[in-house]
């Protein structure tokens, strides 16, 4: 998504140290200059010519520093000089298995790990793609996924064959987990949290795990009698289901899940593996990302107590009304969360952008931005919402009717919500669509999707 202003290429564009050194030049040299010491891996901040300031706000970083530079944020996993494979410019450091004995994944983050072994033998060499790696034939008929993004990563059970399903490895899943200055703890909500000891502050955490399975046959899924050789790719459907998340018609069921002595216990749904009328591969699905300030959720009035915080790791998600057949999946909202620091200063504009990825069809439905009345966290699922699912206490700030996909959101984008005001910085804000079925990747501060209904 491009800023509001282009970011300084330090090779070629200026860039101060100061702001005050930045106002300066910007009036000087009659044009935008970066602010270096307020540049962060979300953050970015232009003096204008004409003595104001634009911050461009991220939800997910948009940079790394990588030794002493700063580097755009990359999660297309590239060799290592040991042999492991890892993200080219994440937050994390990541290292996944080559295969063999080496552990699945070894996640450091300030000199402190977390390092995850697969429990059943040597793991076959993956085949990598983009950011996704896949080692094939972890057990019979099932793969094991491993999607990476610059904050964090899944792994996936890509289980492709009702016989599959009946193996007794999948009946209770353990994978042995060691770490370096953490301390793992499970959380109310069923998820498990990598806390520093010396702060107590969480630095890896992963929500309650999932499962779910690739839809009826009819809307794009697959007879549970056939046998998938390669059912970890990503389809290229929006709506459908990958090893990312589930599709639209996906059915969804929670994994139990145990932490104790070193050891992560999966127990996935027993009426799903067994279940005559599901729809192969089968997805099992825990999410370990970072903690940061920045998030986003989805919450589902079909699935009200589920959280999807960050999207459970997918790169985008659905808003509004379920377009066609989505099982229990009815209506979808999204929400956004971005720091705000700017206290003491003055808002003259504010401009929140998404990116539309898909639409149903060609016909225009309202999108509104509202202010939310409170703010959300990994807990947060449809019964528990910003305003209660009336969205009380919410204010709607503006309307627009987007109709077809950009490749990036710019001053003439169709996907741009403006408001503007005068005030202190502060505050949570949510987006509303009029019966919406687009796929919007996240951006945002304090923000939601909802369907007019």
């Amino acid at each position: 998504m491009a800023p509001l202003v282009p970011t300084a290429a330090l090779a070629e564009d200026p860039v101060r140290d100061t702001e005050a050194e930045a106002l300066v030049a910007a009036k000087e040299l009659d044009q935008p200059v970066e602010v270096l010491a307020l540049r962060t891996e979300y953050w970015d901040v232009f003096a204008q010519p004409d003595g104001t300031l634009i911050a461009n706000d991220h939800a997910r970083p948009i940079r790394v520093i990588q030794g002493d530079d700063w580097v755009p944020a990359d999660a297309t996993l590239v060799a290592q000089p040991d042999g492991a494979n890892g993200p080219t410019a994440a937050l994390l450091v990541m290292q996944l298995s080559p295969g063999g004995d080496v552990p699945l994944m070894v996640v450091t983050r300030d000199q402190k790990s977390m390092t995850l072994t697969w429990p059943h033998g040597p793991l076959p060499e993956p085949v990598v793609v983009g950011s996704q790696a896949t080692y094939p034939d972890v057990l019979p008929d099932v793969d094991l996924v491993t999607n990476v993004t610059v904050e964090g990563f899944s792994h996936v059970l890509v289980v492709k064959t009702p016989a599959a399903a009946e193996l007794p490895e999948l009946q209770d899943l353990r994978f042995r987990v060691t770490t370096v200055g953490l301390t793992i703890e499970e959380t109310p909500d069923g998820g498990v949290v990598a806390l520093d000891p010396a702060t107590n502050n969480p630095v890896l955490q992963a929500d309650a795990p999932t499962m779910w399975d690739s839809g009826p046959e009819e809307a794009g899924g697959v007879l549970a009698t056939e046998a998938l050789p390669s059912a970890s790719s990503t389809s290229a459907d929006p709506g459908a289901a990958s090893a990312q998340g589930p599709g639209d018609t996906s059915k969804v069921a929670p994994v139990e899940l145990e932490y104790t002595e070193n050891m992560l216990v999966l127990t996935p749904d027993q009426g799903m593996l067994t279940d005559p009328t599901a729809s192969f591969p089968l997805y099992i699905d825990p999410v370990w990302q970072s903690s940061t300030n920045s998030g986003w959720a989805m919450v589902d009035s079909g699935y009200p107590n589920e959280e999807y915080w960050k999207f459970d790791g997918e790169p985008y998600e659905r808003i509004g009304r379920c377009p066609n057949s989505c099982f229990n999946s009815k209506v979808k909202w999204l929400f956004y969360r971005l720091g705000t620091p700017y206290f003491g200063r003055t808002i003259l504009e504010a401009t929140f952008k998404v990116t539309l990825q898909h639409v149903y069809d060609s016909t225009a439905r309202a999108a509104a931005l509202y202010l939310m009345p409170a703010g959300i966290s990994s807990s947060t699922n449809w019964n528990n919402q910003p305003g209660g699912s009336s969205w009380s206490g919410a204010t709607r700030l503006a309307t627009s009717s987007p109709t077809s996909t950009r490749s990036t959101c710019t001053s003439t984008n169709q996907n741009r919500v403006e408001r503007e005001s005068g005030g202190a910085a502060g505050g949570d804000q949510g987006v509303e669509h009029g019966d919406p079925r687009f796929a919007v990747s996240q951006r945002g501060q304090w923000l939601a999707h909802r369907a007019v209904l």
